[in-house]
């Protein structure tokens, strides 16, 4: 057969029934209560029981040994360093304890414009290290020295203590002539600081602020919010104060943070000492003195006019006492001062025919106490006893004790 042939083929396919291949089956309709993801929630829930219980199970331990630590280190550190607790500064406190500014606007209680027959009114003036930032008022210098007065002698004293936060020699000097006539100190004293030096220098050429400008730090007249308590809350505790402290230390000691200051603002204790620095010209620090001799002078002349005798002091800095770590904890470079301030303070009032009562050597002695002379980290500001070191100094320094004759006397004549 040729490959030209066509055969066809018929091929027989058995039949088939479809009912024996596909079957009909009835299904329930049911509703769906729930979607698949509330399906799964009690799964998720029995889940995550037992990951709580295993995970108890198993840092309880843990937990309980960190709440310990916790517990502890609290503990010692509050003994060790009570002042951790409540450092607390804003508008109505420094450093935990009340501002108590009177209606005058100056610290401490209101003092009558009359005074009481044989008694003898010292005028004290200051910054913030005679206002007492971080103490109560009580134990500040002017009232330690009135104390430790009427103790020696028996005779009465009272004080009027006009020292306000970063003031200035001008603004002291608006105090002085704002007070005198009306209060009629006998005797004036004038605490110096390295911040007066820098804040002359820096604000030289406008006009100063008022230097008691009113009570809005007054207790009670700023009200405590819930947002202002929260905000306390970690003062209550040690350990906050020693993150914060050990921080502090550290960014000093990496060179993170430094004690360079600003030539053009050069805030701070430390440009008084004439701190060299490629950014400082050398002769900026002098520049500051210079103007310090001529604020000084002008103080001086106000209380010649008033006829209240005028004693000068300086407050040194913590880290100018020794050479110990313990003195010098936020590592001040001393090694680059050109200029003593207690020595240039001196002799700026040798100048100007100011008696001057260093308090240096007391508190360099005092130093070895147990008991601290600076609040804690800081220092410029004086603790209870650094407070009561001046104030003993000051009461039986010879310009004092010359002082309180010359004042009493004239003041007798004038009544």
């Amino acid at each position: 057969m040729s490959n030209e042939e066509q055969f066809d083929v018929d091929i027989a396919l058995p039949e088939v029934d479809p009912a024996a291949i596909y079957h009909q089956t009835d299904v329930a309709q049911v509703d769906i209560e729930r979607t698949p993801f509330l399906q799964t929630l009690p799964q998720m829930g029995r889940f995550l029981s037992a990951s709580a219980r295993w995970l108890w199970s198993e840092t309880r331990v843990a937990i309980a040994i960190v709440v310990l630590a916790l517990v502890v280190g609290e503990f010692a550190a509050r003994t060790l360093e009570p002042r951790l607790v409540g450092r607390i500064y804003d508008a109505t406190t420094t450093g935990g304890y009340p501002l108590s500014i009177n209606p005058d606007g100056y610290r401490g209680p209101l003092v009558p414009t009359e005074k009481k027959t044989g008694t003898t009114r010292i005028l004290t003036l200051g910054d913030s290290a005679s206002f007492g930032t971080g103490v109560p008022y009580e134990v500040t210098w002017p009232f330690a020295l009135v104390e430790q007065l009427s103790n020696s002698t028996g005779r009465s004293f009272d004080v009027l203590s006009l020292a306000a936060p970063a003031a200035e020699l001008r603004q002291i000097e608006e105090g002085f002539a704002r007070f005198t006539p009306t209060h009629r100190p006998d005797i004036a004293v004038l605490l110096l600081t390295g911040n007066m030096v820098s804040l002359e220098w820096a604000h030289n050429g406008r006009t100063p602020d008022p230097f008691l400008p009113g009570p809005p730090g007054r207790e009670g007249a700023v009200r405590e919010g819930a947002l202002d308590r929260l905000k306390r809350l970690p003062h209550a505790f040690a350990l906050p104060g020693v993150l914060t402290l050990g921080m502090e230390y550290l960014r000093l000691a990496l060179g993170m943070n430094d004690h360079l200051v600003l030539p053009d603002a050069p805030f701070g204790v430390v440009f008084a000492h004439g701190m060299r620095q490629n950014s400082m010209p050398a002769d900026r620090a002098e520049e500051a003195w210079s103007l310090m001799g001529t604020r000084l002078a002008s103080v001086r002349d106000l209380a010649r006019t008033h006829g209240v005798p005028l004693i000068m002091s300086y407050a040194p800095p913590r880290f100018s006492l020794s050479d110990r770590l313990r003195d010098n904890l936020k590592l001040v470079p001393t090694d680059r001062f050109t200029i003593d301030p207690i020595e240039r303070a001196e002799a700026l009032c040798a100048e100007l025919g100011i008696p001057f009562v260093r308090v240096d050597p007391a508190l360099r002695a005092a130093s070895d106490d147990d008991a601290p002379l600076y609040v804690l980290s800081d220092y410029t500001h004086f603790h209870e006893h650094g407070h009561r070191v001046i104030a003993e100094t000051v009461a039986q320094s010879a310009a004092l004790q010359r002082a309180l004759g010359a004042g009493t006397l004239s003041n007798s004549a004038s009544r």
